[in-house]
């Protein structure tokens, strides 16, 4: 992958981990404000952020989704440690079922950000490279 595209990419997954992180607002409210962080950095046009909305519904399944099978998760690690007995099956089926979720989650971010590029102004690609770049550095990745 060019590395345009894994910034591109690293600028939308931005948001979304936002929407994971933070946990003082509601789930709807943290893709509120990822879209608003994204339409103020880029100064998105209406019909942009519009092409987006439908991409903030889908992550929001995913991401319920996988709180519920972090809970799951948790769940099983504390029952089997009240019980004293290891399930590796039971660990690998749920570690399966994990990344199938993220594995969806990534295709459908990958939508996003397809939909999101192509749509993009060069002066906008240039604001989301320097971006990306600041917060990149500001986060020890460069």
């Amino acid at each position: 992958m060019k590395v345009w595209k894994r910034w591109m990419l690293a600028l939308l997954m931005i948001p979304g981990i936002a929407l994971v992180t933070s946990c003082h607002r509601s789930p709807e409210a943290k893709a509120d404000w990822a879209l608003d962080k994204l339409q103020s950095k880029l100064d998105l046009t209406d019909a942009q952020r519009k092409s987006l909305e439908p991409f903030k519904t889908d992550l929001l399944a995913h991401f319920k989704a996988i709180q519920d099978h972090h809970k799951l998760v948790t769940d099983e690690v504390v029952r089997q440690l009240e019980s004293g007995k290891s399930d590796p099956a039971k660990l690998d089926q749920l570690r399966a079922e994990g990344l199938k979720e993220m594995t969806a989650i990534g295709a459908k971010g990958q939508e996003a950000f397809t939909t999101l590029l192509a749509q993009l102004t060069p002066e906008q690609r240039a604001t989301a490279v320097e971006e990306l770049k600041d917060w990149l550095e500001c986060h020890g990745h460069r």
